[in-house]
């Protein structure tokens, strides 16, 4: 069995933009709906075992007809550089889930900002000096 196609994520250490965003598709690359009622939520956890738990967060949706979803990213998500691995997950408002990418996931890279530290170790700083 071919590998699963690398979705590839990077991203600034503090920063909230842009926002991730993703297309549900299925096997034949058309469109998987995303329905009023169902709900979208987003997974992360660390690629380095112990580091940090899974989180999970609300998502949305950009063209639920077109299976478009996205989230925005919050303050704190993005504080801890390193590679995370990222999914989307469909609850049908009937019953059922769907998780996307269905195999692998999506590789977040979290890169240190030009300090080479988070921003809220830089906050921390300006506020004891």
């Amino acid at each position: 069995m071919a590998a699963p196609p690398t979705m590839y994520f990077p991203i600034k250490a503090g920063d909230s933009f842009p926002p991730i965003t993703g297309q549900l598709l299925d096997a034949r690359n058309r469109p998987i709906a995303v329905n009023p009622g169902d709900s979208v939520r987003f997974r992360m956890k660390s690629q380095v075992p112990g580091l940090a738990d899974s989180v999970a967060f609300d998502g949305s949706t950009d063209d639920g007809p077109l299976g478009k979803v996205r989230y925005d990213w919050q303050p704190g998500d993005t504080d801890t550089p390193g590679l995370f691995d990222a999914e989307f997950v469909i609850e049908r408002e009937g019953g059922g889930t769907l998780t996307i990418p269905t195999e692998g996931y999506i590789t977040v890279e979290v890169e240190p900002n030009a300090s080479g530290v988070s921003r809220d170790v830089d906050s921390i700083r300006a506020v004891v000096h």
